[in-house]
């Protein structure tokens, strides 16, 4: 994803004010290219982050990684989680 890519998923989410102040460091620290905006707009929108919320780039960023690793190990073929 590109800079406007980022600021643009947040848009969606409701989350304008907050990609304002961080879109810009997650793109430097190269959120970019190890997600995909289905995947950032899925931990948006899980985590249920309000705009006016003031969260870190680090913050975020780790957040973002423990949601990746679980999206990761979760068997989605597995019947007895649903």
């Amino acid at each position: 994803m590109n800079l406007e890519q980022i600021q643009a998923v947040f848009q969606r989410c409701g989350l304008g004010k907050m990609g304002k102040e961080l879109s810009f460091k997650l793109w430097i620290k190269g959120i970019g290219e190890s997600c995909d905006e289905e995947i950032l707009e899925g931990f948006l929108i899980s985590y249920d982050f309000r705009d006016d919320c003031r969260v870190l780039a680090d913050q975020f960023e780790y957040h973002l990684n423990t949601y990746k690793t679980v999206l990761k190990s979760i068997d989605l073929n597995n019947p007895f989680l649903f």
